[in-house]
């Protein structure tokens, strides 16, 4: 049975699991890593577990360097979750629960859920340029429900020096590539990303300076 959607202590711990310096806990990390690891791959992938398993395919990606939890094990999880229907099914998961939790509840999970699209499109190129555009349009659904018209939200991923947002302003600017041939995806995430008139103001300028 999968953990409910958005607000396993599973993902909001493997989110943060890149950051640990395994140089100072390396056997603790690696037992960890592979506990994880053997307790998540026993899970059915259905639509409520989809995030998780490409985060966690994600996570054995950045880490390969440094522990090996197997073969092939980021394109078995990304995999995974693509048949369980990657970011259609999660939207739709936190688009449902969202109504059965608390605002702060709420607000707790789009942040882990905001994290686990950071670790994963660290790792996995998730611009529309490597994506179909059904799987790209379910990922700007999903990124609006994460965002949810927070201003403090859209107004970090416009501050360069947030290093957390970069993977979603690298999402951002490969949409930028497309355009104007493509303006649809660029101007989708310029839409998400402009609730608050500091954020506003920055996707204008956005657009102005890449397309005098």
């Amino acid at each position: 049975m999968a953990w409910p959607p958005f607000s396993s202590l599973h993902l909001c711990q493997l989110c943060s699991l890149p950051a640990i310096n395994i140089s100072r806990q390396r056997n603790a990390t690696r037992q960890k890593l592979h506990d994880v690891h053997s307790h998540i791959r026993s899970w059915p992938g259905n639509p409520a577990s989809a995030l998780l398993l490409l985060t966690w395919g994600a996570v054995a990606l950045l880490l390969e360097p440094h522990v090996s939890l197997g073969e092939s094990v980021a394109e078995e999880m990304q995999g995974r979750a693509q048949e369980a229907g990657l970011f259609r099914s999660a939207a739709a998961s936190l688009e449902a629960c969202q109504g059965l939790m608390s605002t702060a509840v709420a607000q707790l999970c789009r942040g882990v859920a905001l994290k686990a699209l950071c670790v994963s499109a660290t790792a996995f190129e998730l611009g529309p340029s490597r994506q179909d555009p059904g799987g790209f349009s379910s990922l700007v659904q999903l990124i609006k429900l994460v965002v949810a018209d927070d201003v403090l939200v859209c107004n970090e991923v416009w501050d360069e020096g947030r290093e957390l947002l970069a993977p979603i302003r690298a999402v951002l600017l490969d949409a930028c590539t497309l355009f104007p041939a493509h303006p649809r995806p660029y101007l989708q995430l310029l839409g998400a990303f402009a609730h608050g008139s500091l954020a506003a103001s920055a996707a204008y300028t956005h657009l102005q300076v890449r397309f005098r």
